[in-house]
């Protein structure tokens, strides 16, 4: 099965199970560093379908020093710091309302 994120040949979100961060919407220098390869293989149909897969809303991009692998480091130790083990204990943890039985 596919990864949720994957464009053409770019598996992006293997690395950082179980953490869900697509870095072609959300990490600048990852674009930027795309960007950059595909151009320097002349790979603009690979290119002309990543950039197509960005699309016009929900984006914002992390401008900060982190790469995208030590951002989803640091949510997996926020998360095991504050013991969220679970689907259910995530969403506690985020403040959602329990569901009624």
């Amino acid at each position: 099965m596919p990864d949720k994120y994957q464009i053409d040949r770019f598996s992006i979100n293997a690395a950082i199970r179980p953490v869900a961060f697509n870095p072609i919407k959300h990490h600048r220098d990852y674009v930027c560093s795309l960007i950059f390869e595909q151009r320097k293989k002349n790979n603009l149909d690979c290119l002309k379908s990543v950039l197509a897969s960005i699309g016009g809303t929900l984006i914002d991009f992390y401008i900060g020093p982190l790469t995208v692998n030590q951002i989803a480091f640091e949510v997996i130790s926020i998360l095991a710091k504050e013991k969220v083990n679970s689907l259910s204990e995530y969403k506690s943890w985020l403040g959602f309302p329990k569901k009624k039985i």
